[in-house]
């Protein structure tokens, strides 16, 4: 435990040893009591990181690598990844954590800098406290306890102020204590989680000043410790300490419960705060969430808070468009209420506040990564006076869309004149040469802001010359006329919905865009009709026949827009037709889309609605589809971990560098096949009971159809081979060749994924290779068999008599079996191998059942069954089954450990991947292996061995490993990052690789 304010300081030189020459290291900005901090760069773009440099041994590792864990919270510093490297000749060496950069300044020496009661503003203070507290309540509510929170732990952002308002980071995660069942607990109807207390302790915790009474005796303690220590950095915030003396008679008041004196002056609910942060009984002391909702703190919101109370409800739906922020629409009621609340001044702090609300009221997000300290209060109020300005000269424009640009004016210049989102500059674009003066130029040229969006291509509403060879003038009224009863016609039949939407946009378009303004009208009221199910209209005597001809071109493209809808299977949705502006710029709505009636879309040039489609529409079918695959990936996920939990089949088995399903799971398939749900929510466990492994589409959007005629089809191919018990297959993502030479020169046959199955010619090819109704024979192209011989390696005629041979296999057996009861194995494998060396496989089949009989005995301890091998129809199966056993004999030679047991299984369902490593060594009858195609059993043997091999390697190294352990406790080995991750407690916090 320290025992001051501070830290205990050392310095550490940088060691060259641990410290890759990647790194560059800027330069060394502290010491803290577990080692020194560098200032460094790395990576591709060569970013800004902390490295922590703490010298520790191996058996120190678990503990210092606690630190590394990402809480996930704005105020809490940001861990990247850390590594143990040993030094040569030693048990020591170097645990580098790399984390987010701060400033070398922490709170303690701004507390230390700033003694001064004007320093001590008390909204300042509070906007503190309430940072700290926040990520406290965080802390607690993931299951951590800090236990050493103080000022020199706490520390300023990178790009934040140092000073009042500056952004506050919680660090130095060394002492933080981890509830380790935390992943297994439930919240209750409040929110909360069981009560959590950490037993009686040995270890001293914390910083003395700051460390609540249990911590300092060593008792039971639980979450609220973390309060204490935030009560006394709470009271040395508000009350500056001229000397220790202060600071000494408030922690000692505290500590016994009591106000201190130099607080009796101030407002009640300072007093009560403190009180409830401090109380010396654990059981009476506050938690984070009630501290949070202290009077002290109500009137201090955090700044994001503020915004979304004050301006997010008012202004219109800020949407994510080609990764960026964009404002659909412009918030008049929000930009109206901050010019009569504009602050100006030369507070730089309260300044760059406003900018980030103007921001966000004109573009929906706030350009963070401005360093303010270097900019000058003038030039922050003059792009804070633009920003207005720019507010003033577009706010009548409701439907355009905004977004803030970051890097490039030229992007900014570009998008007034070809593109859907405006760009409104950041403070680092607007200071560059020349965009100042041309946003104003623009806007002040540009008096009715009707901008251009460059003819772009458009996703639903088709351009006029995409319409110019559909246009007719000879289309008349009775033509209208007609089309309405055709449209009835459709609308009446009993088709599917989504073949009669197909329908009406057919006939809608068949005959021709009218040019008459009479028929246009016409037109328009049958789209609204038929496809809307609602009635528009379009004043009589309005004579601007391409307004109108626009306005139909928004409703085809509407039309296209509910097809794709119903494509995508998003039903239920009311399209509706409004006259209020902000309804077609507000929120997307789950069950209803606003459309715009004639006279709104009078109010806007023709493209802005063209770019407000662009924007609006495009989310708003991507939000749904991202709503489906979000509820088709949770159904997915059910019925994956249902079958896996009734089944308890294995993941798939790695060989030759891939993922590898070894034998078809009968049961499995057959339970998946009766789920009554979507086709594609099967996908993941389909793939996964068939290759060992599934794609990972994680939150991708792709066509149902799409999706769902790919798992019909992978179906089909497990129907296919669902009796060919033993073949391997593994999931293809990368190589269509690999895929199509599997099937005629490889061991493992490869299905493929969702992505190569839509590659040309994929489909087809597996049509061929799964067509017909025969028996499927899969040849692996004479690839290498580490352990059976193929009948060309057989040899030739014997040298002896068939008698001579028998006699002396006969003897070499009895031999075996009066060997000492200590040989192991694999030895007597290896004898008998070298008296089976020149005995040919001739085919003759009493020499042949003589033969296995031989092996049968040596591997199961008695002959075969009874004529079980006995039909000269199928010499070549015997042939190929003695060279079988011959190589399962060898492979035992080459396991060269241990004896181990080995099974005759007579059911061809137990040599699918699920019994590979969970049972004894298993080999055929010969009734079950002539089931199979020699070649299937052959590539079975390479993959089903192999696997059978590394998993009983593991656990023989894993026992050795717990005997070395008994004896052997203080293992130098070197610890790697994975050894940390698989080492720590638990799930719900991130250790980084």
């Amino acid at each position: 435990m320290s025992n001051d304010s501070g830290s205990l300081h050392f310095e550490e030189p940088l060691c060259k040893e641990c410290v890759s020459d990647k790194i560059e290291v800027v330069k060394q900005i502290g010491e803290g009591s577990f080692g020194s901090v560098y200032h460094v760069k790395f990576g591709k773009k060569k970013q800004d990181w902390a490295m922590k440099q703490v010298s520790t041994d191996y058996s120190e590792i678990l503990k210092t690598s606690k630190e590394v864990i990402q809480v996930a919270h704005k105020n809490v510093i940001d861990f990247f990844l850390c590594t143990w490297t040993k030094h040569e000749n030693e048990t020591g060496g170097h645990f580098l954590i790399f984390m987010e950069l701060c400033m070398e300044k922490t709170l303690y020496d701004w507390i230390t800098e700033n003694t001064t009661p004007e320093s001590r503003n008390l909204e300042d203070m509070k906007y503190w406290i309430k940072q700290i507290l926040s990520a406290l309540h965080w802390f607690h509510a993931i299951g951590l306890i800090h236990r050493d929170l103080k000022p020199a732990n706490i520390f300023f952002a990178h790009n934040s102020v140092y000073g009042a308002r500056g952004t506050l980071k919680i660090g130095d995660l060394g002492m933080i204590k981890i509830r380790e069942d935390h992943e297994n607990l439930k919240p209750d109807e409040n929110g909360l989680f069981p009560a959590f207390e950490v037993s009686k302790h040995t270890d001293l915790y914390g910083t003395e000043d700051y460390a609540a009474p249990e911590l300092l005796n060593k008792q039971s303690y639980t979450y609220n410790v973390d309060i204490y220590s935030l009560g006394v950095i709470a009271a040395e915030l508000i009350y500056p300490y001229q000397e220790y003396k202060e600071e000494n008679s408030v922690r000692k008041a505290l500590r016994e419960g009591k106000t201190p004196q130099l607080f009796e002056s101030f407002p009640k609910e300072v007093k009560d705060f403190l009180s409830k942060a401090t109380k010396p009984n654990r059981e009476d002391r506050a938690f984070a969430g009630k501290l949070l909702e202290h009077p002290f703190l109500s009137n201090v919101p955090t700044l994001e808070r503020e915004l979304n109370k004050n301006y997010c409800n008012d202004v219109p739906q800020c949407l994510s468009v080609d990764e960026k922020f964009v404002r659909v629409g412009f918030a008049e009621k929000a930009f109206e209420d901050f010019k009569a609340t504009q602050i100006s001044g030369k507070d730089k702090v309260e300044l760059v506040e406003q900018v980030e609300k103007m921001q966000l009221i004109l573009a929906g997000s706030v350009d963070e990564a401005v360093d303010y300290e270097k900019c000058s209060v003038e030039n922050v109020n003059d792009y804070l006076s633009d920003l207005i300005y720019y507010g003033e000269r577009t706010k009548h424009r409701k439907v355009v869309c905004f977004g803030l640009e970051t890097n490039s004016f030229d992007a900014v210049k570009a998008s007034y004149t070809s593109a859907h989102v405006k760009l409104i500059p950041s403070f680092e674009v607007w200071v560059k040469d020349g965009c100042r003066e041309w946003m104003k130029s623009m806007l002040e040229k540009n008096s009715d802001f009707a901008v251009s969006n460059g003819n772009l291509k458009l996703k639903w509403i088709p351009r006029d010359e995409e319409l110019a060879n559909q246009k007719s003038a000879e289309f008349k009224k009775e033509n209208e006329d007609q089309l309405r009863v055709q449209l009835s016609k459709i609308k009446k039949s009993s088709d599917s919905p989504d073949n009669i939407t197909e329908k009406l946009i057919g006939a809608i378009v068949k005959e021709g865009i009218p040019e008459d303004r009479q028929c246009l009208i016409m037109r328009i009221d049958s789209i609204a009709d038929f496809m809307f199910d609602q009635k528009i209209k379009v004043p009589e005597d309005y004579q601007e026949t391409k307004n109108i001809q626009d306005y139909l071109r928004l409703l085809l493209g509407l039309c296209h827009l509910k097809k794709e809808a119903m494509n995508q299977d998003i039903m239920g949705v009311k399209f509706y037709f409004t006259n209020t502006i902000e309804e077609v710029s507000s929120a997307i709505a789950e069950n209803s889309f606003s459309i715009p009636t004639f006279k709104l879309f009078l109010t806007e040039p023709v493209e802005h609605w063209e770019s407000w489609s662009e924007v609006m529409w495009v989310t708003w079918v991507t939000w749904f589809r991202y709503k489906l695959t979000f509820e088709r990936k949770k159904t997915e996920d059910k019925i994956y971990n249902d079958v896996q939990r009734k089944f308890s089949y294995p993941e798939g088995f790695r060989y030759d560098g891939k993922i590898v399903r070894v034998g078809f799971l009968t049961d499995a398939m057959a339970h998946l096949a009766h789920q009554e749900v979507p086709k594609n929510c099967i996908l993941k466990t389909l793939q996964q009971l068939l290759t060992g492994s599934y794609d990972n589409l994680g939150e991708e959007i792709y066509h149902y159809d799409t999706l769902h005629h790919y798992v019909i089809d992978l179906w089909n191919y497990a129907v296919r081979f669902q009796s060919q018990k033993i073949l391997c297959f593994s999931l293809e993502n990368a190589s269509f060749d690999k895929l199509k030479n599997s099937y005629t020169s490889s061991h493992v046959k490869l299905l493929p994924s969702f992505e190569m199955w839509n590659i040309d010619g994929c489909k087809e090819f597996m049509d061929s290779v799964f067509g017909g109704t025969e028996q499927l024979v899969f040849s692996n192209g004479n690839q290498l068999l580490s352990w059976i011989k193929r009948e060309e390696d057989s040899g030739s005629s014997p040298q002896e008599s068939r008698q001579e041979i028998e006699s002396r296999l006969t003897t070499l057996l009895d031999t075996i079996s009066r060997m000492p009861p200590e040989t192991i194995m694999s030895e007597k494998a290896e004898i008998l191998l070298e008296g089976f060396e020149n005995v040919p496989i001739l085919a003759e089949l009493e020499f042949m059942v003589f033969q296995i009989n031989i092996l049968s005995c040596f591997l199961f301890g008695e002959e075969m069954p009874p004529n079980s091998i006995n039909n000269t129809d199928e010499i070549t199966s015997i042939k190929a089954y003695l060279r079988f056993l011959l190589g399962a004999c060898k492979f035992i030679t080459s396991w060269g450990e241990e004896d181990f047991e080995i099974n005759l299984l007579n059911d061809i369902d137990g040599f699918s991947g699920i019994y590979i490593t969970n049972c004894p060594f298993v080999l055929p009858t010969f009734e079950v292996y002539r089931m199979e195609p020699i070649e299937h059993w052959e590539s079975w043997s390479e993959i089903a061995w192999s696997a059978w091999w590394d998993e009983n390697l593991e656990k023989s190294e894993d026992e050795a490993a717990d005997e070395a352990d008994k004896h052997n406790t203080d293992s130098t080995t070197p610890l790697t990052c994975q050894d940390i991750l698989d080492s720590l407690p638990i799930n719900m916090v991130a250790y980084l690789p």
